[in-house]
């Protein structure tokens, strides 16, 4: 079977809306397994292709999208609005599979300020984090995360959840450019120079926080049989980062590639 993104050569999208594109693929291809996407940027990025386009290309999938760039999980994309969206979603149509990445907007850019203390009086790499708002905050993506899990099995006969953390963050001075123009971000380092976090330690200093996230996920995938998490950290180079928070095209392409063996266990019918 083509993937997702080739066997629509020949079959243009109808409309311009992703409920009514996923309807047309349910006609069109109504062998191919159902899945439900939602996201922050690294799944609604832009330009180029995200790791969502990238896993799509991994086989063959109808995919109700649901992701937005710079959705902050607590406030975005478990707010009221959203989860009425996704109950209707849910109640309206059996997934065979949700894939979700959301948490890393929660942790940088101006919500980063509140996990840094001013001087080393914190824990962590080099005495700089705040451990009680750091902790806090990773408890209360936990909570959000366990309110997607009983909203997906609340309607959902059987729906695997795939969630994944970030890679490593290299701290750096760009942001998301566009002609020369800069239209987002950095998201991570002027938070650390402000607090007087030192340049050698800074990449230290984020990424602890990070791995408090990711190891959160890892938990909550041992506590929860319908969750699978994808760990992605230690996979890309420096130059496969388009800017601080988000990889290149080729670099979400090599992220994408840690899905594969999980989806072809999960949904094997985009594959056939």
């Amino acid at each position: 079977m083509k993937n997702t993104r080739k066997r629509r050569i020949g079959k243009r999208y109808r409309s311009p809306r992703y409920a009514i594109r996923f309807l047309e693929d349910l006609n069109d291809f109504p062998n191919a397994p159902s899945i439900l996407s939602e996201g922050d940027s690294w799944f609604g990025y832009p330009f180029g292709r995200d790791l969502n386009d990238q896993i799509a290309e991994l086989g063959a999938f109808n995919i109700r999208h649901f992701e937005k760039a710079g959705d902050e999980l607590i406030e975005d994309m478990m707010d009221a609005q959203q989860i009425k969206l996704l109950t209707k979603a849910l109640k309206n149509h059996q997934f065979e599979l949700m894939i979700y990445s959301g948490g890393g907007n929660d942790i940088v850019a101006e919500n980063l300020t509140h996990y840094i203390t001013n001087d080393e009086s914190g824990s962590g790499p080099h005495s700089r984090i705040n451990t009680i708002a750091t902790k806090d905050r990773i408890n209360a993506l936990r909570d959000n995360y366990i309110q997607l899990i009983d909203l997906v099995n609340a309607h959902q006969t059987k729906c695997p959840i795939i969630v994944h953390g970030y890679d490593r963050i290299l701290p750096s001075d760009v942001g998301f450019t566009v002609l020369g123009f800069e239209l987002a971000g950095p998201w991570v380092k002027p938070t650390l120079d402000k607090k007087g976090v030192r340049p050698e330690h800074q990449a230290d200093v984020i990424n602890h926080i990070m791995d408090l996230f990711n190891d959160m996920l890892k938990k909550l995938a041992l506590d929860f049989d319908e969750v699978h998490f994808i760990d992605l950290r230690g996979t890309l180079k420096s130059n496969e980062w388009a800017n601080e928070i988000h990889p290149t095209s080729k670099g979400f392409e090599k992220l994408a590639k840690h899905y594969e063996s999980k989806l072809r266990q999960l949904v094997p019918s985009g594959f056939v």
